[in-house]
């Protein structure tokens, strides 16, 4: 059956589904919805049946991300995907791409305001401040103590978790305001 996803446009389905077609009309194949070789985000097909405008912020996400995922593209770029995720989606989400890169070959570019993830994930890191690169290369090279403290402009703590750099924001004295 072939539809015009405008006609469906708020359902999830069809409109993850419109991922994979380069026009304004999807095909409907019950077997390929069934047993799509598409990884999804955790929850994601369980979301099929919603209604997009019934999904909390983070349930637009996953959705969004499966989405361009029924795409299959071989460049997967995803900008703040965590926005709005729980602790739990958050990782599994970055467990996913992590698995794509390293399984399927997928080449991902990631922005994102979450150091420490990012840090634990990823096999390069660029960091910006206004605009402009300040670091770029292997997370235990690039999120050093001094790199931080120019960037961010607050206090931390550089300490190693399973050989991975993770920043620790620490609290400002009273005197250091």
């Amino acid at each position: 059956m072939r539809v015009a996803v405008r006609a469906l446009a708020f359902l999830v389905l069809p409109v993850t589904l419109a991922g994979q077609a380069p026009t304004d009309t999807v095909e409907l194949n019950p077997v390929v919805v069934t047993a799509t070789r598409i990884p999804t985000p955790a929850d994601a097909v369980d979301l099929a049946d919603r209604w997009l405008w019934t999904l909390s912020g983070g349930e637009y996400q996953r959705v969004r991300l499966a989405r361009a995922l029924a795409q299959e593209p071989r460049l997967l770029v995803l900008d703040e995907p965590t926005a709005s995720l729980d602790l739990r989606h958050e990782m599994e989400l970055f467990e996913l791409v992590r698995a794509l890169v390293d399984r399927h070959g997928l080449a991902a570019l990631m922005i994102t305001h979450h150091v420490n993830l990012a840090a634990r994930f990823v096999d390069q890191v660029l960091i910006l401040a206004e605009g402009h690169a300040v670091a770029r290369g292997a997370p235990a090279d690039v999120l050093t103590q001094e790199t931080a403290a120019a960037v961010f402009q607050w206090p931390v703590v550089i300490s190693a978790f399973e050989g991975r750099p993770q920043m620790i924001p620490l609290r400002k004295k009273e005197n250091d305001s």
